[in-house]
């Protein structure tokens, strides 16, 4: 009897060893891919890396936020909305504020024509309780949707100004985010963040990043160790 007890003791911590490995070799390879940039998560799209120029304030580093309309209040006006989700053209989405003089040259320049990659530009500025409305209507462009909402900065997860954030309505996703301080950099950020997004590492095959990250068929890690020890040393032919 105590030798059958002994043998299913024996038995039992080999098993739990086993699993022990399995489950740290699981968190290497969920890491390995995570570092490529692969998610095996269907759901779930690449993130867009929020990017900083030179001489502004570090973006929010909380990861991307989730698309919503914009709901407010118009500069001089009622409550009001604008539809993002949906829109057939990319929003640019211009946080700014009326006290920064960073900010107060984008303002300016949005009086005349601005193309970045196409997209409309719409400007979010805090709620009149945390925003001067007339300067915002002095401020604020002909041609240019301008929206007064602190619960836009909150839904975006915005913390500083100027802040931009590319918006593609009809994917319902954030093509890219930052800080700038002129609308060449705004460019340059924005395209750097749609070439990492369509770069080819990001949509590898489960296997093809394993491949890239070293773990292939045979890998020590995705067979776990046979002896007693924790630390045992691999099954050996």
């Amino acid at each position: 009897m105590a030798v059958a007890v002994g043998l299913l003791a024996s038995v039992t911590a080999l098993l739990a060893v086993m699993v022990i490995s399995l489950l740290r070799s699981h968190a290497e390879i969920l890491k390995a891919l995570h570092d490529l940039g692969v998610t095996l998560d269907p759901s779930e799209r690449p993130a867009a890396a929020p990017r900083t120029a030179v001489g502004v304030p570090a973006p929010r580093t909380g990861g991307p936020a989730r698309v919503e309309d914009l709901a407010g209040v118009a500069p001089g006006g009622g409550a009001t909305q604008i539809a993002v989700v949906g829109a057939e053209h990319r929003t640019l989405l211009a946080f700014l504020t009326t006290g920064c003089l960073t900010c107060r040259s984008f303002w300016e320049s949005l009086a005349g024509p601005v193309d970045v990659m196409g997209a409309r530009v719409v400007i979010v500025t805090k709620d009149p309780s945390e925003e001067s409305e007339s300067s915002v209507r002095g401020l604020a462009p002909a041609e240019v949707p301008v929206i007064m909402s602190s619960s836009a900065w909150d839904g975006y997860g915005v913390e500083v100004a100027p802040y931009f954030v590319l918006v593609d309505g009809q994917e319902r996703s954030v093509v890219g985010e930052g800080a700038a301080a002129t609308w060449e950099q705004v460019r340059q950020l924005l395209n750097q963040a749609v070439a990492d997004a369509s770069d080819p590492r990001r949509r590898l095959s489960a296997e093809e990043a394993l491949a890239a990250a070293g773990v292939g068929p045979g890998h020590g890690s995705l067979r776990p160790p046979i002896s007693g020890s924790p630390d045992g040393d691999q099954a050996t032919a």
